[in-house]
């Protein structure tokens, strides 16, 4: 979802969407798996995803509800490859310690915003045909459309809330999709931010984003990297399994991380969520891509169970930096206080491969420590979750010039 650090913040939005080429509009419900929207006490909005509508927080940008996520255990078909526009980027180099090999399939040029990657995107056909920027946001499992971005609106059938188009390019012609509309105008940019590309786009196949060459690949399952081209290359897998699939019906039930109660019949957000430890304490961490935090860099959101953890387990392994302390607005108007600590010398993020194998690691992480109120559990979140959990920024990416997101192998290669 995206949500930027000490400048505008965007709020998460609603519910789930189903599979392509032909997607369902979101639900309007707050799934608890996600984000919540909360705003800076001075005004300035920190979290995830989109504003509904102007003056509006709510959250979420990042769920499906069982209810909503119909099975999609289809890859995209012929239409979601690359059309003539794109590009194939046989094996280019990025630096050193890392190549992209052609596997990773055709690619789209990328436009950042801080570290927040854009990707041009295709709406209607011939002469009535619009571009527009979107976020590549892992985080959010819905699609959203600014119609205020563009200078005539695109020709589509709309509601209150969402509007469905007959054409669609991300990669090749979708078809037929329905994005709910929200307004982006307050993002800071450029580009002007038009959209936003969820996983219910992203987890139909491997998606890769290279930052440092500034471009986005997709392949298709039949033509993607084999783990051994992937290692081969300079990447390291990191498990997502239950967490980030084309097939929603393999996602984790949420009362996997919220154990008291009041979800069933729920499944986990299908966001990329990994395995992320401390001192030897282990979380569960989404990958946030639409998460700046250009103004401190290294920024990982965690839940009170997991300081709990590692203030218990682990005593040192954090010190405390009370002036990056933060108060919060959530999304139903009640004060969330964010206080935030320093990953202690000595000490490093891991993020983990099987049988817990370091994979990649960082020791000037910040992480910032939410402590969810009873009366916003209805806004979202890892802070209402029971277990251990993490929010990772963007940074962390940038830092690994390249990561592969493979929903039908639930693997997330980061680049060693």
């Amino acid at each position: 979802m995206r949500q930027v650090f000490g400048f505008v913040a965007v709020l998460s939005l609603l519910g789930a969407c189903g599979p392509g080429p032909q997607l369902e509009s979101p639900d309007a419900s707050i799934d608890p798996g996600v984000d919540a929207g909360t705003t800076l006490d001075a005004g300035t909005t920190l979290d995830a995803g989109t504003t509904a509508d102007a003056g509006t927080a709510t959250d979420a940008g990042t769920t499906a509800d069982a209810g909503t996520t119909a099975d999609a255990g289809t890859t995209a078909d012929a239409g979601t490859t690359a059309d003539a526009g794109t590009t194939a980027d046989a094996g280019t180099t990025a630096d050193a310690g890392f190549r992209l090999p052609a596997c990773l399939g055709p690619s789209l040029p990328l436009q950042f915003a801080g570290q927040l990657p854009y990707v041009t995107v295709r709406i209607g056909s011939g002469a009535a045909a619009k571009t527009g920027a979107f976020l590549i946001d892992l985080a959010s499992t819905s699609s959203w459309i600014d119609l205020s971005a563009f200078p005539t609106a695109p020709t589509g059938t709309c509601g209150s809330s969402s509007c469905t188009y007959a054409d669609f390019d991300y990669f090749g012609a979708w078809g037929s999709v329905t994005l709910s509309t929200a307004d982006f105008s307050s993002f800071q940019g450029p580009p002007r931010q038009a959209g936003i590309l969820g996983t219910d786009f992203l987890s139909l196949n491997p998606t890769t984003l290279d930052y440092r060459g500034h471009r986005v690949f997709s392949a298709t399952a039949s033509t993607f990297c084999t783990p051994t081209e992937l290692t081969a290359a300079g990447f390291g897998a990191v498990p997502s399994t239950g967490f980030y699939s084309t097939s929603l019906s393999s996602l984790l039930p949420l009362s996997t991380v919220i154990t008291d109660g009041g979800v069933a019949g729920i499944k986990v957000p299908n966001v990329p969520t990994v395995r992320l430890r401390v001192a030897g304490v282990e979380a569960l961490a989404q990958l946030d891509t639409g998460f700046d935090d250009a103004v401190v860099p290294r920024s990982i959101n965690i839940n009170s169970a997991y300081l709990s953890a590692l203030n218990t387990q682990a005593p040192g392994a954090l010190t405390r930096a009370p002036t990056l302390d933060l108060t919060l607005t959530t999304c139903v108007g009640s004060a969330e206080p964010v206080t935030a600590w320093r990953v202690s010398a000595g000490y490093a993020v891991e993020f983990l491969g099987s049988n817990g194998v370091t994979v990649r690691a960082f020791a000037d992480a910040v992480l910032f420590a939410k402590n969810t109120p009873p009366a916003a559990r209805a806004c979202g979140g890892i802070g209402t979750w029971s277990v251990p959990a993490a929010q990772v920024a963007g940074s962390f990416f940038v830092t690994s010039g390249a990561v592969v997101f493979d929903p039908v192998q639930s693997t997330v290669w980061l680049a060693r």
